[in-house]
C-alpha cells in the first residue's frame, strides 16, 4: 500500500513538473521591439519594430557659436544624420534644406534599420560647399524610451526634433 501511495505522489510531482514546463508565457521577447514583454518567456513571432519614417528639424539655435549668423542670408542649409551610438558610421543621413526658416520634415524611404533600445545620436550641420560644414546642433536620445502614435520628440537646448516612425514586424 505504501508502495503504491508513493507511486501516486511521485507521479503527481511528474506530472506538475511536465504541466508547468508547457505553460511558458508567449509574447515578443526581443528588447529591441516596440511590443517587448518581459513576462514572456517563448517567442510567439509577435515582435514589432520602430522604423523611422521621417525626421521633423522644429528648430534649431538661431545663431552659430560665434554669434553670427549661419549663412550670408542668415538661414542655413540644414541637413541631419543619425545613428546608433555604438556605430562608426551613420545609418541615416538626410537631404540638405537649402534656406532652413522654421521647420523641415525629411522623408525617409527604405530605412535600412530599425530603432533599438540602446542610445542612438544625431548631428544637424549646416551645408558649406566653400568653408566645410558646421555642426548646429548634436546630441542623443532613447527611440524606445518614449513616444506614441508613431512619433517622439527631442529636445537639446534650442534644438527641436520629432521623429516619425511606422511599426513594422
Amino acid at each position: 500500500m505504501k508502495t503504491i501511495k508513493n507511486k501516486s505522489i511521485l507521479g503527481l510531482i511528474i506530472l506538475t513538473i511536465l504541466i508547468g514546463a508547457g505553460c511558458k508565457k508567449e509574447g515578443c521577447t526581443d528588447s529591441n521591439a516596440d511590443n517587448y514583454d518581459s513576462k514572456a518567456d517563448k517567442s510567439n513571432s509577435s515582435c514589432v519594430y520602430r522604423y523611422p519614417s521621417a525626421v521633423k528639424i522644429n528648430s534649431i539655435p538661431e545663431f552659430n557659436p560665434s554669434g553670427g549668423t549661419w549663412d550670408i542670408d542668415g538661414n542655413p542649409d540644414v541637413y541631419m544624420r543619425f545613428t546608433k551610438s555604438t556605430a562608426n558610421n551613420w545609418i541615416y543621413t538626410t537631404a540638405i534644406e537649402n534656406d532652413f526658416s522654421n521647420t523641415v520634415t525629411f522623408t525617409i524611404t527604405d530605412a535600412p534599420d530599425y530603432f533599438t533600445k540602446e542610445e542612438w545620436k544625431y548631428e544637424i550641420l549646416d551645408f558649406d560647399l566653400l568653408s566645410g560644414d558646421e555642426l548646429i546642433s548634436s546630441g542623443t536620445f532613447n527611440p524606445l524610451s518614449s513616444g506614441s502614435n508613431g512619433k517622439f520628440t527631442v529636445v537639446n537646448g534650442n534644438t527641436n526634433i520629432e521623429f516619425q516612425y511606422a511599426v513594422k514586424e
